[in-house]
């Protein structure tokens, strides 16, 4: 079973948010060292950031951030909804690839990388969430978020992170 990272929603307007306990450039970094760390062990890396769905146009700094852009081989995937899966076609792309454990990173932590998991554990992926490379929209939503999420899987820190 191979690993993938999965590093949802760092997008400039997103990163910009009043986030906790880290700052959207925090995360983005701490996200960083863990994308870093994805590649040089040969795991994929997927960018996903979420578009508005039934809009003309997104809004500003929907792309993403600066500091967070896919590299050469990474992959970027556009989902229409809150988790990954439901709008887009991650699972059959992840298990083409061979991915089964999927490590989760990003913004917001009782949002997307929550829904995300909960997902990925009803559809047989196994799940790590890097902690120190995830922020919530309040300190209260990271923690409670956190806890959900380690029933759903191992929550670790970005240092202990598996690939």
């Amino acid at each position: 079973m191979t690993s993938a990272l999965v590093v949802l929603d760092l997008m400039t307007r997103i990163a910009a948010l009043d986030l906790a306990p880290l700052t959207g450039e925090e995360t983005v970094t701490a996200a960083g060292r863990l994308v870093e760390r994805a590649r040089a062990a040969g795991a994929t890396v997927v960018h996903v950031r979420v578009e508005r769905p039934n809009v003309d146009e997104q809004p500003p700094g929907s792309g993403f951030h600066d500091a967070a852009q896919p590299g050469p081989g990474d992959w970027e995937l556009v989902k229409r909804s809150v988790g990954l899966f439901e709008t887009t076609d991650a699972e059959a792309s992840l298990r083409e690839d061979g991915a089964g454990h999927l490590v989760l990173c990003g913004i917001a932590t009782e949002m997307a990388v929550l829904h995300t998991a909960r997902e990925a554990v009803e559809l047989g992926f196994t799940v790590t969430v890097a902690e120190d490379a995830c922020t919530g929209l309040t300190v209260e939503g990271h923690k409670e978020g956190l806890a959900e999420l380690a029933t759903l899987g191992t929550v670790t820190t970005t240092d202990a992170v598996a690939f």
